[in-house]
């Protein structure tokens, strides 16, 4: 019985993700505690994720992303990009990709997105330029920086607590960076050959 009802929250949780008609932190808190409210989990199980250091790490990272949306940070790279690009739409892609990649190594590959799809949108608009030639190449280069550093993306901090339990040594914070170097440069140089096909 406990199985079905836990597959039933489970539907249920996944279709209010996709509607979303409630906030996703809701969902979850919700979810949540309908697990604990039916017995499914114990009060430590249910609590036990806020205690791990991966999750309070994300929550940091999605603290500074709003810190720099709401004090003007990334409306002032905009004005930025846009006037470095001087109105090429080649050098606007390429300074694109590298702020991406400086963003991008030191918040998360989500954070970053939503922090530069306003500026690209905008800066799309004045240059009248299409926006999915840069809005596409934006969401895989955010997710290319994602392996610059260990805070990137959250998949790598997941990664390096089971690394550690395992005996393995947690991740540096910048054990993954050579590789996500090579990584980010061949699919920059690929996103710049094709962008005119997105």
């Amino acid at each position: 019985m406990g199985l079905i009802l836990t597959f039933i929250i489970l539907g249920l949780t996944i279709v209010l993700f996709v509607s979303g008609k409630l906030r996703a932190d809701l969902v979850a808190l919700m979810s949540m505690l309908t697990l604990l409210v039916t017995g499914i989990l114990e009060p430590l199980e249910a609590l036990s994720g806020f205690s791990n250091s991966t999750v309070v790490m994300l929550a940091g990272l999605f603290i500074v992303s709003g810190g720099v949306l709401r004090t003007g940070l990334a409306h002032r790279g905009g004005e930025l990009l846009a006037r470095y690009s001087k109105n090429s739409e080649t050098r606007l892609f390429i300074l694109l990709i590298v702020v991406v990649a400086i963003v991008g190594s030191f918040i998360s590959n989500t954070g970053t997105v939503a922090l530069l799809l306003p500026i690209v949108i905008s800066l799309s608009a004045r240059m009248d330029l299409s926006a999915s030639k840069y809005l596409i190449p934006l969401a895989f280069s955010a997710n290319l920086s994602g392996l610059m550093t260990l805070v990137s993306t959250p998949t790598n901090l997941i990664v390096s607590q089971p690394l550690s339990d395992h005996g393995y040594g947690k991740l540096g914070f910048f054990t993954v960076t050579p590789l996500g170097i090579i990584a980010f440069i061949a699919g920059s140089i690929y996103l710049l050959l094709v962008r005119n096909t997105l």
